[in-house]
């Protein structure tokens, strides 16, 4: 495991790159970082503070900033990484789609394209046309506030499945200092985009919205295919009747921190999100309302 550790960090194409010591991983180094991962080295480790630098967004003229540890700091993390991911992994929801291996963009992209897909009126049989009948579906896309800055380091200490006694060795990568142009900051809440525990400890926060999904009731009145039924077919129906009743089906689509949530019920989904918010506070976060919207 440990050699596995020192090996990814080598293999990776930011291994070139120096944390605040000015190290990087190279033949001549290799043994010495597989010694410092024993056992025993564990409970001496100390974390070193995180050099920032700041990379344009894509697209756009913002800078994002990034956090790059140093070669030991990466080491460690990364063993922590093997042993954690396979337990985030296992708990993790269907349609999650960010820093998961054998997933991409590409798949949540053409996994929502199908979840909102119709069949076009003009290809519907003419004689079978009441089989095609298609429900309005609501789009919540909702953006997070400062997702990486914010997420709370009490709820992830005591709600990371690592054993406590390991606790001070990984915790400490929470609060590093964050060395920029001659500049110490603290970091009080969230973990640096850099990092290469950050892409488990964010999955980890945002796993459970197949969960938070689940609707309140199995079917629900749908008054867009009573209307349907009587303007087309002359046929008129009960609230509860089968025939203008709706499964109800809600979905979040998820890559990192960007959440596309599909419902076919209005209702439903504004329940939803008064329990997306209690979710998201209980972890330190928040809605940015400003970027978050929803569409029919």
């Amino acid at each position: 495991m440990r050699i596995s550790a020192v090996e990814t960090v080598y293999r990776s194409r930011g291994n070139r790159s120096s944390g605040v010591d000015g190290v990087v991983l190279t033949r001549e180094n290799l043994l010495s970082q597989v010694d410092a991962l024993r056992f025993k080295q564990l409970f001496r480790y100390r974390a070193s503070p995180i050099r920032r630098v700041f990379i344009p967004k894509s697209g756009k003229t913002e800078l994002r900033p990034l956090g790059i540890p140093t070669i030991s700091d990466r080491c460690m993390q990364t063993l922590f990484v093997l042993l954690l991911d396979p337990i985030v992994e296992a708990a993790s929801d269907d349609f999650s789609y960010g820093f998961r291996k054998g997933r991409n963009a590409h798949q949540a992209i053409g996994d929502l394209s199908n979840h909102l897909r119709v069949k076009p009126q003009l290809k519907r049989p003419k004689t079978v046309s009441r089989r095609y009948f298609s429900h309005s579906k609501y789009v919540y896309s909702l953006d997070i506030k400062g997702f990486f800055n914010n997420v709370s380091h009490d709820w992830l200490v005591e709600n990371v499945p690592i054993p406590s006694r390991f606790r001070k060795v990984w915790s400490q990568w929470l609060t590093s200092e964050v060395h920029y142009q001659g500049d110490i900051s603290q970091v009080l809440s969230g973990f640096p985009q850099g990092s290469v525990i950050g892409p488990t400890l964010s999955n980890f926060t945002l796993n459970g919205f197949d969960d938070l999904c689940q609707p309140t009731q199995k079917t629900a009145f749908d008054p867009e295919k009573s209307k349907f039924l009587a303007e087309h077919y002359g046929e008129y129906y009960k609230e509860g009747q089968s025939a203008v009743r709706k499964s109800l089906v809600q979905r979040a689509f998820r890559y990192a921190d960007d959440i596309v949530v599909v419902s076919n019920d209005e209702s439903q989904l504004s329940l939803l999100k008064t329990r997306i918010d209690t979710f998201l506070a209980i972890r330190g976060l928040e809605i940015n309302p400003a970027k978050s919207f929803m569409i029919k």
